[in-house]
C-alpha cells in the first residue's frame, strides 16, 4: 500500500507538470500575451493554496478516500477543457480547476502517509515521500 502512495505521488507530480507546462505552450500558440501566461500560473497557485485551506477542513469531515476520488475528476476535466478551448482567455480558469485538484489529492495523501507512519518513523516517511516527488 505504501509503495502505491509514492507512485501515484511521483506519476500526479510529472502529470501536474506536464499538464502546466501543455497549457501554456497551447496559450502561445492561440497568441496569448506574455503577461497572461504569467496570470495562467499564478491562477493555478491560487487555487492550489486556496483549495488545501478548504481540504483541511474537509478533511475532518468526510473519508480522505473521497477527497482523493476529487482530484482525478477535476484534473482529467481541466485536460478536457485544455484540449477542446480555442480560446487562450479560458486558460486561468481551467488551470485553477487543475490548481484545485491537485489540492484535493496532496493534502488528504500526506494525512494519510503521517497517519500510516509509526511517529518514531514520522519524520523519515515524510522525508520519503518527498523524496518521490
Amino acid at each position: 500500500m505504501r509503495k502505491t502512495k509514492y507512485l501515484s505521488a511521483f506519476v500526479m507530480s510529472i502529470a501536474g507538470i506536464t499538464f502546466i507546462l501543455a497549457t501554456q505552450f497551447k496559450a502561445r500558440d492561440l497568441h496569448a500575451p506574455p503577461v497572461w501566461l504569467g496570470v495562467q500560473s499564478g491562477c493555478n497557485l491560487f487555487m492550489y493554496v486556496i483549495g488545501n485551506l478548504l481540504v483541511s477542513r474537509l478533511i475532518r469531515r468526510f473519508p480522505r478516500r473521497g477527497l482523493l476520488l476529487l482530484a482525478p475528476i477535476l484534473c482529467v476535466t481541466a485536460a478536457i477543457l485544455a484540449f477542446l478551448t480555442t480560446d487562450f482567455h479560458m486558460f486561468p480558469l481551467i488551470l485553477g480547476l487543475s490548481g484545485l485538484g491537485g489540492a484535493f489529492f496532496w493534502a488528504p495523501l500526506e494525512v494519510a502517509i503521517a497517519e500510516e507512519a509509526h511517529p518514531r518513523h514520522l519524520a523519515k516517511s515524510l522525508g520519503l515521500f518527498n523524496l518521490s516527488w
